[in-house]
């Protein structure tokens, strides 16, 4: 049969056991300067950052460590900036649930590309999760807010349908900033984002309720002071002050930045 271990045989070491933690914790900073050593077109340098990555285990206790040594291969990926390492820089970005360290991995990819092929970038990842886009928040908003208003307006449907099944706060308020900028857009598309700013007026994001009359605000269409006049009476004082600034805006009423809570209740007082 198999052997048997003495009990005392099966308790861990406490001096082997801080030993071995400590080895773990030098391996780790050890890769993070190989990785910090990787210089740009270097041959095998893609490689080495996926080995660096699968080379120690990713326990609890060396979280921090595990994090800082997938930043170190997302820097790496970015400075080598060949098409294997976008697609290696990918591969991070879709296995990483921590924001930050999502957020270096695709703006790395969107900066470190040509304009065309990050955009074509961030709207396959934004089709992909269109459909439920509360399932990946931080990585929505991201994509959203990287992208730009354009004389073709695919990416603003993608845009639309993302704000319409969105629940998350985040996301909602990526997505608005994004349709508020396509108020300069083409004539076509111009309609619909107006009516789209104005519907959120009522958002129950304060951010979302600022963020729309800003945009109509910048449209110079003076049919939506009526609209905006409502916004004065927001309970939020930001929104009051935003409908405030877009009125101005719209009239060409010249103004002062408010210094203090007594002057903005005075000015929106003079707006209203």
């Amino acid at each position: 049969g198999l052997p048997t271990l003495d009990p005392t045989q099966q308790m861990a070491n406490p001096q082997e056991t801080r030993l071995l933690a400590e080895a773990k914790v030098q391996g780790y900073r050890k890769l993070v300067a190989a990785l910090q050593s990787i210089k740009p077109e270097q041959q095998d340098g893609v490689r080495l950052v996926q080995l660096s990555l699968t080379a120690l285990p990713h326990e609890d206790d060396l979280h921090s460590h595990a994090e800082r040594l997938t930043r170190a291969a997302a820097a790496a990926l970015i400075r080598i900036g060949t098409s294997d390492a976008f697609s290696a820089l990918r591969e991070v970005a879709e296995t990483q649930t921590e924001p930050t360290i999502l957020q270096e991995a695709l703006e790395g990819i969107l900066k470190g590309q040509p304009p065309e092929k990050a955009r074509r970038f961030a709207m396959e990842e934004l089709a992909s999760v269109a459909q439920a886009p509360d399932s990946s928040p931080d990585k929505v908003s991201i994509l959203v807010r990287a992208l730009s208003a354009d004389e073709d307006p695919p990416e603003l449907r993608t845009v639309r349908k993302i704000l319409r099944r969105a629940r998350n706060q985040k996301v909602r308020e990526a997505c608005i900033m994004n349709l508020a900028t396509w108020i300069a857009g083409p004539a076509e598309v111009r309609e619909d984002v107006l009516e789209t700013l104005q519907s959120h007026l009522r958002d129950k994001n304060p951010i979302v309720r600022a963020t729309a009359a800003r945009g109509l605000g910048a449209s110079g269409d003076v049919r939506y002071v009526r609209v905006l006049a409502s916004v004065l009476e927001d309970p939020d004082k930001a929104v009051q002050q935003q409908a405030a600034e877009a009125i101005c805006t719209l009239l060409g009423w010249k103004r002062s930045e408010p210094r203090s809570a007594d002057e903005l209740d005075a000015w929106l007082e003079d707006v209203k």
